[in-house]
């Protein structure tokens, strides 16, 4: 995969330059990084943003809306990388690269907190910017609390269901799907302080640090209109995946910075809001699979997302949850999944001069790894999936497919689950399904919820 002949002229053409280097960025919607060198030598390094039409996270309509939002952003005083130019009939925006890095984790405590501090400035900052001063007129500006809460949940599913439908008729449904939008629109929000612009996917890794200080926010494919706990919930759920901060003082911080109050509630709401959403997308995402993606790291995603997501809702809602074993089959001897896989870490990986390929090598080993641990162990979790689903649906199922489709409807039309018992149930699948895909989830491992309060300041 690289970017095309005439992309690389246009390229050159916004830049200035010539177009020395092109390297697939890491990131998991497609980007490049490109270094163009100017008349006079000197180097322009950029980030290119590629979209494809009929890919759902990853659009032209998404890549023209953070072109333009881009500009406003940066007149506004957000820190946010400049864009040099939009091709919509190549569908490319090449942006200034910024200087830094994204991996949090890799620093120590201290280091982690002093950099989430200036973070939360950033955000307060963000939060504080008067929209009527924006020139976004044609965004909706919602005018409640609960219209904060659900704009956009429709179109994302309307998302989800046409890949469901353009997939595989194999493909099995996902009630958590359906279970995780009905709990949003049931807890939704009363209460609204302001409305701001928001980023709505903040947090690690969307922004960038060096030397303490944060360089730039970055992918806002889906800043809106809205509560700014929004926010606040989003890098409290981020920080699951990327285990760091303390969020009491955090939340304290941003409150002094912004003088916006910080109702822990509703960042605790907004933290499933957007693990349904993750739910949602990584449906979308992974009803299919394109070569372009980066397919273990949505996998895991998607695997990890749905045990999070289950647990946010439970603690918001004080329901506790099971995590059962999982269960082993007797014939444990080598397979050509393990051949393959072992062939991949061994002959191929180390002899990749690349890092995007050395990695995508890497990550295909362990998605052949879990496909072995599928094929070995699938059958036996169908079966516990057919014992449960028959307590919750009344009769016992022909298959799991249709019972998670009877169970679908359920969710749908049935009375709510006050009781917990279709979570917990979810809950159980989810964590088995962690377990079975343990090779790619090795990418994203023991991930925990973190606490959230705040700690006053007097």
């Amino acid at each position: 995969m690289s970017l095309e002949r005439g992309d690389r002229d246009w390229l050159s053409a916004v830049a200035g330059g010539t177009v020395v280097r092109v390297e697939r960025s890491l990131s998991r919607r497609e980007g490049w990084l490109v270094d163009v060198e100017r008349g006079d030598g000197s180097p322009r390094p950029l980030f290119v943003r590629v979209a494809r039409s009929g890919d759902p996270i990853n659009s032209p309509e998404t890549l023209i809306k953070e072109a333009d939002l881009a500009g406003v952003l940066d007149a506004a005083g957000v820190r946010v990388a400049r864009l040099v130019g939009l091709s919509r009939e190549r569908q490319l925006a090449a942006y200034e690269r910024l200087p830094g890095r994204s991996d949090i984790t890799e620093v120590d405590a201290h280091q982690q907190q002093q950099i989430y501090l200036r973070f939360l400035d950033e955000l307060a900052r963000l939060h504080c910017i008067d929209i009527d001063s924006l020139p976004l007129v044609d965004w909706h500006r919602p005018a409640s609390a609960r219209e904060c809460a659900l704009a956009g949940l429709d179109p994302l599913k309307a998302n989800y269901d046409a890949s469901v439908a353009r997939a595989s008729s194999t493909a099995v449904v996902n009630p958590l799907v359906d279970y995780g939008l009905r709990w949003l629109r049931d807890h939704a929000p009363t209460h609204l302080d302001r409305l701001s612009l928001v980023h709505g996917d903040a947090g690690t890794p969307n922004f960038l640090y060096d030397n303490g200080e944060i360089t730039g926010i970055i992918d806002w494919e889906w800043a809106r209109f809205g509560d700014p706990m929004e926010d606040l919930g989003n890098a409290t759920l981020h920080a699951v995946f990327h285990p760091s901060g303390e969020w009491s003082e955090l939340l304290a911080h941003y409150e002094q910075a912004s003088g916006i109050p910080v109702d822990v509630d509703r960042v605790a709401y907004w933290r499933a809001h957007l693990a349904v959403r993750s739910v949602v997308a990584l449906g979308t995402a992974t009803a299919t699979w394109d070569a372009h993606d980066p397919i273990a790291l949505n996998l895991c995603y998607r695997t990890v997302s749905d045990r999070i997501c289950c647990e946010c809702i439970a603690v918001h809602a004080g329901i506790a949850l099971d995590r059962p074993p999982l269960p082993e089959a007797a014939d444990v001897r080598p397979t050509l999944y393990a051949a393959v896989a072992g062939m991949l870490d061994a002959d191929v990986v180390p002899c990749v001069d690349s890092a995007f390929a050395r990695g995508r090598a890497r990550e295909a080993g362990l998605v052949v790894r879990a496909l072995e641990r599928e094929q070995r162990l699938r059958p036996l979790l169908d079966a516990i999936d057919i014992d449960e689903l028959a307590q919750l649906i009344g009769h016992r199922p022909t298959d799991v497919s249709n019972g998670l489709v009877r169970l679908r409807e359920l969710i749908v039309d049935g009375p709510a689950d006050d009781e917990g018992a279709i979570l917990r149930y979810l809950a159980r699948r989810a964590w088995r399904e962690e377990q079975l895909l343990a090779p790619v989830v090795s990418l994203f491992p023991d991930l925990e919820l973190r606490p959230l309060h705040t700690a006053r300041v007097p």
